[in-house]
C-alpha cells in the first residue's frame, strides 16, 4: 500500500516500507499523509472486551528469556485492563513459513543483487554477495514451491481471526542488539512479511543491558487502520 519507488530491491515480493514513530499517534500520522484505506475512519477501541490471540509462532524455538518475559508481561498487563487473552497457534502448514520466506528473499535477491556483484563485488556486504556466489540449494522449482506456500496461505490467514481481533506476539528473539553492528535477528517478522500483514512493534521493558525489548501487534492483510486503532488501546497498557 506504500509505494516502494525510489529504494533499491532486495526481495521484490517481500520488500516493505515501514516507519519508526515516538507512539503509535506518529504512525497513524504517517498511515495517513500515505492515504491507507480506513484512516480517519476506523472508530477508536476499548480495551474492554478486545480478544487478543497469544501467539509464540512455530519459530518459538528461537526466543531469549527476555523476549518471552516481555510477551508473558503483556499479556497480564492487557487481561488486566479488560482484553481477553487466548492462546493462539497457527495451522500446521503455516510451520514452514520462515523458511518460504528465506528461500523467496536468497532467490529474489541474487537476481536484485547480481549486477553489483558483477560490477561491484568488493563493495557488498558479505551476506549480498553470498546470495550470488551460491545459490544454497535454491532452484527455481524450489523457489516455485515457495511462491505456492506463500499464496495458499495468505488467503487463509484472515479466516483465522474468527475468534480473536489482533495477535500478540514477539517481533524479535529478546533485547535489542548492542550496538550498531546489526539491526538484530529478523526470524520472528519473517513469517508475517511472506504474508503480507500489517505488523505494529511497541516496547515492552527492557532486557538485563537495560536495552529495550519488545512486543507486536498482527493482524490480517490491509487492515493497518484497524491494527493501529487497537495499538492505539493497547500502548498505554503494554509500554510502561
Amino acid at each position: 500500500m506504500v509505494s516502494r519507488e525510489g529504494m533499491k530491491h532486495y526481495a521484490v515480493s517481500l520488500d516493505t516500507l515501514g516507519w519508526y514513530g515516538r507512539s503509535v499517534a506518529d504512525l497513524a500520522l504517517m498511515a495517513e499523509a500515505f492515504q491507507l484505506e480506513g484512516m480517519g475512519k476506523t472508530p477508536p477501541v476499548t480495551l474492554a472486551g478486545l480478544r487478543v490471540g497469544l501467539c509464540r509462532s512455530p519459530v518459538w524455538s528461537r526466543i531469549e528469556p527476555a523476549g518471552e518475559a516481555a510477551l508473558l508481561l503483556a499479556a497480564k498487563r492487557l487481561e488486566e485492563a479488560g482484553a481477553v487473552v487466548v492462546p493462539f497457534e497457527l495451522p500446521e502448514d503455516f510451520s514452514t513459513l520462515a523458511e518460504v520466506q528465506d528461500v523467496i528473499r536468497r532467490g529474489e535477491g541474487r537476481a536484485s543483487f547480481l549486477d553489483l556483484y558483477i560490477s561491484d563485488r568488493h563493495r557488498l556486504h558479505p551476506e549480498l554477495a553470498d546470495h550470488c556466489e551460491h545459490n544454497h540449494g535454491i532452484t527455481a522449482r524450489t523457489l516455485t514451491e515457495a511462491y505456492d506456500v506463500a499464496d495458499s496461505c495468505r488467503p487463509r490467514f484472515a479466516a483465522l481471526f474468527e475468534s480473536i481481533d489482533v495477535i500478540l506476539t514477539p517481533p524479535a528473539p529478546g533485547e535489542a542488539p548492542e550496538g550498531l553492528h546489526t539491526t538484530g535477528d529478523h526470524i520472528f517478522n519473517s513469517i508475517w512479511t511472506v504474508l503480507h500483514v500489517p505488523c505494529l512493534a511497541m516496547p515492552c521493558g527492557r532486557g538485563p543491558r537495560g536495552l529495550p525489548v519488545g512486543v507486536q501487534l498482527v493482524a490480517p492483510r490491509f487492515q493497518d487502520a484497524a491494527l493501529l486503532a487497537m495499538a492505539e488501546a493497547m500502548a498505554p497498557v503494554v509500554d510502561v
